[in-house]
């Protein structure tokens, strides 16, 4: 390789060193896609257009790259099936503990229960306390997995853990879920849009059956009123003629 591309080579090995090394850093989407980072900006690569692997040309660089693909989206158990293959450098403690931490996570995916068993087994834990060490410790105080140790049941209760790389793998998946997602709200949409007219119809139904009995309430209250005010005038007339019937009466019995 020439100068320029042993170094730039060089620049990204230490990139990934430092990016699977660091006890903060569970995210290397962008690093792995980009060749940018946040922790060194004087390191940056020229691999803006292809990611880090445009400048890896090495044996050793491709086995640093796919070190950074197995922490973005691997787990422990990758790491321990290429063992003798070279496909992998060979992890620290620390980066072995930070691997574990993200296989915790990548478990706690879509449940809400992790057996202890199953978890020691995962894991490669040969005891209890062992496992609940590194849980509490490394992925619940640091904030990777909220939930809570379950002793009696010997089970880890998941409420939620951070979300880690998407692999290419599942962006295939994702885009057809989302299909189906946009699917399903355009039928809900529909759906809530011929409810709304009905609603309209039969409110403008209501409503023409509530102006049609307040004409029918006002017609016959004019009615009424009428009546009344016909009566009043009949009544004075009424009123004179029984008198003189009332007199004329005791008249009659006074002659008798």
């Amino acid at each position: 390789m020439a100068p320029v591309e042993e170094e730039e080579e060089a620049q990204a090995i230490e990139l990934i060193s430092q990016a699977i090394s660091e006890p903060t850093r569970f995210h290397f989407g962008s690093l792995l896609h980009n060749g940018a980072t946040d922790m060194d900006q004087h390191a940056t690569t020229s691999s803006s257009d292809g990611g880090l692997a445009s400048v890896i040309r090495s044996e050793e660089g491709t086995c640093w790259l796919q070190t950074l693909v197995l922490f973005a989206h691997g787990t422990w158990p990758d790491y321990v099936r290429a063992q003798g293959t070279n496909k992998y450098i060979t992890l620290d403690k620390n980066q072995e503990m930070k691997l574990k931490c993200l296989t915790l996570v990548s478990m706690c995916e879509n449940t809400k229960y992790l057996e202890y068993q199953e978890v020691m087994n995962v894991l490669d834990m040969h005891s209890v306390q062992e496992l609940e060490t590194f849980v509490v410790h490394q992925c619940i105080y640091t904030g990777l997995v909220e939930g809570r140790l379950d002793q009696q049941m010997g089970r880890i209760h998941v409420l939620s853990a951070i979300p880690r790389d998407v692999s290419p793998e599942k962006f295939e998946g994702m885009i057809q879920s989302l299909d189906v997602w946009l699917e399903q709200a355009g039928k809900v949409a529909y759906f809530l849009e011929e409810q709304a007219n009905n609603i309209d119809s039969a409110q403008e139904k209501r409503d023409s059956v509530q102006s049609y009995r307040k004409e029918k309430v006002q017609e016959a209250r004019e009615k009424v009123l009428a009546s009344v005010a016909e009566s009043k005038k009949l009544a004075p007339k009424q009123g004179a003629l029984g008198e003189r019937d009332v007199d004329e009466s005791r008249l009659s019995k006074r002659r008798k």
